[in-house]
C-alpha cells in the first residue's frame, strides 16, 4: 500500500489493504534528482506493492511515473532512500540480477533473430540448457497464444503479435516480477483493447505481479487492481479505479481521471448530510465535506450524472437549475451537451442517446444533480499550501 503520509489516501479498502506478509515491492523514502536536488523527478516515495498485484503508475508526461518503474527494474538509480524486492534490498543491484521481465513500448526485439530465438534470448544469458530453453520458450508461446509463428522473424508479425513476443520473452523465465513501460501505446485502438483483455487474462491465469506504466486512463481502469496517481514526483492518490474515479481526493485527479465538470466555489455551512458551495448567485448542495466553511474549494460532477429536463418537475434531484445549450454534439450511443447556468458556470452533460431531451444550441433546460454526486475537493492552491505549513 501506499505509505506517504504527507499525501491524502483512497478512502476505501483497496487503498488501505495491507499485505499479509512483507510485500513483494517496497520504496521506501525514494527520491530521484537528475541535477544533484535542486529538483526531483520522484520526492518522498513510500510504496508496498502485493504479491499478485497489478498495479498501474498513472500520469502525465513528466510526473515520475516512469523514472519510477525505471528505478525498479535498475536502469536508474535513487538518489535517496531504498527499494526492496522480496525483502532483499535492490537498491545497488544491477537490472539483469534482479530477476525482473520488462516489456517496453517499443517491443526491444531482435530483428535477424527468429520469434523462438528472441524468447530463448532470457534463458541463454542464464546459461539454462538448449532442450528446456526450447521447451520453456515453446510454453511461453502458449500462454500467449502464438502457435505456428516461432519460425518468422519479428518483421513478419503484425504490431498485436510482436506484443504478445515481447511479452512471452518476458515471461519465460519465471519472474517475480513483470514491469511494462506504455506496452500498448503504439497499437491502433482496436488493437489495444483486444490487447488489454488479453494482458488481464494472462494475469489473472499466472498470478504474476506486474507493474504497469501508462497514461491511458481507460487502460489504467481497464487493467488494474490498483491505481497509483503521479503529480509531480509525488503520489497524488492511489486506489481502486472504482476509488479514483467515485471519490477522488484532489482537484488534480478529479481532473486527470476521466471527464469531469470542475467548478471553483466558497464552501458554505454543512447542513445534515450535505454541504453547500456557492458559485456567483448560484449554490450547488453537495456530498459532505469535512472542511472549514470560507474554504476556497472545487466541486467535481461527472458529466453522465447529470439529467437534463424540459420539465425539471419530474426531478427530485437536489439541485435543479434553468440552463442554456450552449452546444450538442452527437456520438452515437450518447449526446454531449455543453450548457450555461446563468453566468455562474457552464457544465458538459452525457446524456444516453436513448433519453435524449433534442435541445437545439439556444434552448432553455433544466440541469438536475443529485448532491450525491457533487464531490468536493480542495482547490490546488489552496492544498499545496496546507502541505506546506
Amino acid at each position: 500500500m501506499h505509505r506517504d503520509q504527507s499525501s491524502r489516501k483512497a478512502d476505501s479498502p483497496a487503498a488501505e489493504r495491507a499485505p499479509a506478509s512483507v510485500p513483494v515491492i517496497r520504496f521506501s523514502a525514494v527520491r530521484k534528482s537528475y541535477d544533484g536536488g535542486r529538483s526531483f523527478a520522484v520526492e518522498r516515495l513510500d510504496l508496498d506493492v502485493c504479491k499478485g498485484e497489478f498495479l498501474t503508475l498513472l500520469g502525465p508526461s513528466g510526473s515520475g511515473k516512469t523514472t519510477t518503474l525505471m528505478m525498479l527494474a535498475g536502469f536508474e538509480r535513487p538518489s535517496h532512500g531504498a527499494i526492496e524486492l522480496d525483502g532483499r534490498d535492490i537498491t545497488s543491484v544491477p537490472p539483469h540480477q534482479r530477476d525482473i521481465g520488462v516489456v517496453f513500448q517499443n517491443y526491444a526485439l531482435f530483428p535477424h533473430m527468429t520469434v523462438l530465438e528472441n524468447i530463448r534470448f532470457p534463458l541463454s544469458v542464464r546459461r539454462v540448457s538448449a532442450e528446456e530453453q526450447i521447451e520453456r520458450a515453446q510454453r511461453a508461446l502458449g500462454m500467449v497464444q502464438l502457435h505456428g509463428v516461432d519460425s518468422r522473424r519479428p518483421g513478419e508479425l503484425s504490431g498485436g503479435q510482436q506484443q504478445r513476443v515481447a511479452i512471452a520473452r518476458a515471461l519465460v523465465f519465471n519472474p517475480r516480477l513483470i514491469l511494462m513501460d506504455e506496452p500498448l501505446g503504439a497499437l491502433d485502438r482496436v488493437l489495444r483493447e483486444q490487447m488489454q483483455v488479453e494482458l488481464k487474462h494472462l494475469h489473472r491465469m499466472l498470478g504474476v505481479t506486474v507493474v504497469y506504466v501508462t497514461h491511458d486512463q481507460g487502460e489504467a481502469i481497464a487493467l488494474s487492481d490498483r491505481v497509483a496517481v503521479f503529480n509531480k514526483g509525488r503520489i497524488a492518490q492511489i486506489g481502486s479505479a472504482e476509488d479514483l474515479y467515485e471519490k477522488p481526493t484532489s482537484e488534480f485527479v478529479a481532473g486527470f481521471l476521466g471527464e469531469n465538470n470542475i467548478l471553483p466555489g466558497v464552501l458554505m455551512q454543512s447542513d445534515g448530510e450535505t454541504s453547500g458551495v456557492k458559485m456567483g448567485a448560484s449554490t450547488l448542495r453537495c456530498r459532505k465535506a469535512d472542511l472549514p466553511a470560507q474554504t476556497n474549494v472545487c466541486v467535481a460532477i461527472r458529466p453522465e450524472r447529470i439529467h437534463l429536463r424540459k420539465d425539471p418537475s419530474s426531478s427530485s434531484a437536489d439541485n435543479v437549475m434553468p440552463a442554456t445549450v450552449v452546444d450538442r454534439m452527437y456520438f452515437g450511443d450518447h449526446v454531449k451537451y455543453q450548457v450555461a447556468v446563468a453566468n455562474d458556470f457552464s457544465l458538459s452533460v452525457k446524456v444516453p442517446a436513448a433519453d435524449d431531451v433534442q435541445a437545439d444550441v439556444g434552448r432553455q433546460v433544466h440541469v438536475c444533480i443529485p448532491s450525491r454526486a457533487c464531490r468536493i475537493v480542495e482547490r490546488e492552491q489552496e492544498a499545496n499550501q496546507n502541505e506546506r505549513s
